[in-house]
């Protein structure tokens, strides 16, 4: 999945998506992941949200994991490479993440925090539903979203 850069803008938001230290977080639990991201706008989150969930209007964020269909067939996980020992793993990746950066910004406002926090927190929410997070219902909804604020921690720590 990709959606085409058009602007400093979103070269900007690009940036602080890869310089936000999700993956410095995910380095700590001693796997290597990868889930590329990608800056929208409301428009264009809005096309692929009626294409892939029939969903009318603009989202934050959506997620693409890379292996969705037919799992039951799937390999197993990889394991961390510390386990085998030798310390040079495959990457395992998850996916794609598009962020919408103008509901982005919006929340941003909404919440009184930066564009770089909320960014953050889109892309661990993302991240979580490429894990295979989900939140169908209220308690399943404030156990995910505690885990996002966990890594937002993780993010800014070191």
């Amino acid at each position: 999945m990709h959606v085409a850069t058009s602007s400093a803008f979103k070269e900007n938001a690009h940036r602080a998506l890869a310089d936000a230290g999700l993956q410095r977080a995910l380095a700590r639990s001693g796997t290597s992941f990868i889930a590329r991201r990608a800056a929208a706008f409301d428009a264009e989150i809005a096309e692929l949200n009626q294409q892939w969930r029939q969903i009318a209007g603009p989202t934050d964020v959506l997620a693409f994991a890379a292996q969705d269909e037919g799992l039951e067939q799937a390999p197993a996980m990889p394991m961390p490479a510390w386990i085998d020992g030798d310390g040079e793993g495959e990457p395992l990746e998850l996916g794609d993440i598009v962020i919408s950066l103008d509901t982005a910004a919006r929340q941003a406002g909404e919440h009184g925090h930066s564009l770089e926090r909320e960014l953050l927190f889109l892309a661990s929410h993302g991240l979580l539903h490429l894990l295979g997070w989900d939140h169908p219902d209220e308690a399943s909804l404030a156990a995910m979203l505690a885990r996002q604020e966990q890594l937002l921690a993780t993010t800014q720590a070191g």
